[in-house]
């Protein structure tokens, strides 16, 4: 593919003759009717060189079967390609569309099987399937095709006319989150899962796939990239190679097809080497025992962000309108540490300063808070000109005495909700993405905000506890923004929090 600006082709343009431009303008018609007409037969799969593995032959892997697991870095093309297969698999190598795919890409025609059949496309939750998967596999079929539930959250599916075949193309839509009944029973000629079925839920719905494949003697392809690490996935498929599976790894910077090509070069230099191999190459590493598998330091830390209209790179930058809120988890021997919220109007969360250090007296700490919330010191000695205010600040009430000196210096906090498990899933549920890949929590680079990071990043289980307890080493940040989260969610109902949170019973540890 040939890298070309606007000012390259317009130039190239004006090179040619009369005669040529007509030519062209006639060919650029036609394709732009195929385009409408017969988008699928049109569909391109990237191919590169120097790559051991391409677009096109983790195609023809999936074709082939029965296992086929697709890993790839951010935007390569892992799933794009194989959602360029369902049609063709579901309308049949003998439909002209399919035809024409096949011998453009150069995919053997016979691993199509012939006639239309069902195909079962599965996304990992029932609103991505609305979101994405529904209009990226829209994209790729023929006029005609008829729609059930495109929008709606529950079951869904589109049926295909197939010229010469009275049966029609049958395309249906699952998601992992319903486990296997959401695919118990089923028969299909292809099954493709997006993204990392995780969790025992997760193994009984892929075991549910290749039981419906096999009837029909059909495959089961996954496409992902394995954010969560070392998980039954990789040991068991890729690694063991169970049930047959075989796997192919795409590279994001192979795939010159990928939109903005030059943002997705810069994106993948600004992460760390680690989380760098995880984006451009899906090269997992482990995160077994992570507390917030969900965590990347590529999405979630950030220079700057532009939230409501409003771009934000400092605490200065945040709306004195935003209400925001702080966490600490007090301490002598161990540090004292705090944490910084604001919430923007539509509810994402930014941390946007941190502090952390043992050995400081409460009065002193006191001192801190005031002086990083814009405070100074009148005649009289009382801190006054505050420049931010906390809607709510909630401490770890394991010390209520710590509490009340920060309280006589003008430092007041609510005992926090110290609930482990349900503190731990609701900052799990602000680190998710909605379907516009937007998270809602964000942490902003800077200010002290390091520290957190470098915890959140090795917040683990521990290893040799059989309950799964949350190991206590280099923590203090994490506690307090989970104190400052879960008091938010509770206080505001922020970024969908869970109803009836605060009725839950899980005791404190």
């Amino acid at each position: 593919m040939t890298d070309l600006d606007d000012a390259d082709i317009i130039a190239a343009i004006a090179a040619l003759s009369l005669a040529e431009r007509r030519e062209l303008a006639a060919e650029l018609d036609h394709l732009a009717r195929v385009q409408v007409e017969a988008p699928l037969a049109v569909a391109r799969l990237w191919t590169h060189p120097a790559a051991e593995w391409d677009q096109r032959r983790a195609v023809i892997a999936a074709l082939t079967g029965p296992l086929h697991v697709g890993i790839g870095g951010n935007r390569s093309g892992k799933t794009e390609g194989q959602l360029q297969s369902v049609p063709a698999v579901a309308m049949g190598r003998d439909h002209p569309h399919t035809q024409a795919w096949a011998e453009l890409n150069g995919i053997p025609l016979h691993l199509i099987p012939e006639g239309p059949g069902e195909v079962v496309v599965m996304s990992q939750t029932a609103s991505s399937s609305q979101a994405h998967t529904r209009p990226a596999v829209a994209r790729y079929l023929p006029p005609g095709a008829e729609w059930y539930g495109m929008r709606s959250l529950g079951p869904a599916h589109v049926r295909i006319p197939v010229p010469g075949h009275r049966q029609e193309a049958v395309i249906r839509f699952a998601s992992v989150d319903q486990g296997p009944r959401g695919v118990k029973g089923s028969q299909a000629r292809m099954y493709l899962i997006d993204e990392e079925p995780e969790g025992e839920d997760g193994r009984l719905v892929l075991q549910e796939c290749l039981r419906g494949a096999s009837a029909l003697g059909g495959v089961v392809t996954l496409a992902m990239t394995p954010q969560a690490g070392l998980t039954w996935v990789i040991e068991d498929l890729v690694q063991a190679g169970k049930y047959g599976a075989v796997t192919s790894r795409l590279n994001s910077l192979h795939n010159r097809f990928a939109p903005n090509y030059p943002a997705l070069v810069r994106y993948l230099r600004s992460l760390d080497p680690q989380e760098r191999r995880l984006r451009q190459e899906g090269v997992w590493y482990d995160r077994k025992g992570l507390i917030y598998p969900g965590w990347s330091r590529g999405l979630h830390y950030v220079d700057g962000l532009t939230l409501d209209g409003v771009t934000i790179t400092c605490a200065a930058d945040i709306p004195a309108t935003w209400p925001r809120y702080r966490g600490l988890d007090l301490g002598q021997v161990d540090p004292t540490a705090v944490v910084w919220l604001a919430a923007s109007p539509s509810g994402t969360l930014i941390a946007y300063r941190c502090r952390r250090q043992s050995g400081v007296p409460y009065t002193e700490w006191a001192d801190r808070i005031h002086e990083a919330e814009g405070a100074v010191r009148d005649e009289y000695g009382r801190w006054v000109g505050h420049l931010e205010h906390a809607s709510g600040s909630w401490h770890d009430p394991s010390d209520p005495s710590a509490a009340d000196q920060l309280r006589l210096c003008d430092v007041v906090a609510w005992p926090a909700d110290r609930r482990v498990e349900a503190g731990l899933s609701v900052v799990a549920d602000a680190l998710r993405t909605d379907g516009q890949g937007r998270a809602g929590l964000y942490v902003l680079r800077g200010d002290g905000t390091d520290d957190l990071v470098r915890e959140l990043e090795d917040y683990r289980r521990d290893p040799a506890s059989k309950t799964g307890k949350v190991r206590k080493v280099r923590d203090h940040l994490c506690d307090a923004l989970r104190y400052a989260i879960m008091g938010a969610y509770q206080l505001e109902g922020l970024h969908g929090a869970r109803p009836g949170l605060a009725e839950t019973t899980e005791p404190e540890p």
